[in-house]
């Protein structure tokens, strides 16, 4: 797992791990899109790459859910209003918009 060593919470690396369990065991077609996890996720990639992405891990920006409203990606302004600016926040926010495939959720640019 990407980033694995970087998590210096025990308790949130236990997590990731037993989230990534469960991830391997299920299908990623299955079940509801936005409980699926941004970061480690083989559907979720940017230049062939998984995410990682620490800021967000610690503001708990975990889930496809936490990034999406109605069911279509946040704005860069929603996503500010909902986690607050910080470091990088132009940077993740742009990582995760490119990282995120198409046919999962609706992109904010295309008529709701």
């Amino acid at each position: 797992m990407k980033g694995l060593n970087e998590i210096t919470s025990s308790f949130w690396k236990e997590v990731t791990e037993a989230r990534i369990k469960h991830d391997v065991h299920t299908n990623p077609n299955q079940g509801n899109i936005m409980l699926k996890t941004l970061f480690n996720n083989k559907n979720i990639t940017y230049k062939k790459s998984v995410l990682f992405l620490s800021q967000c891990i610690e503001r708990k920006i975990l889930y496809v859910r936490d990034v999406c409203i109605s069911n279509r990606l946040m704005s860069y302004p929603e996503y500010i209003e909902k986690h607050g600016y910080y470091p990088n926040s132009q940077l993740d926010y742009n990582l995760i918009r490119n990282a995120m495939p198409r046919d999962m959720i609706r992109d904010t640019l295309q008529p709701t």
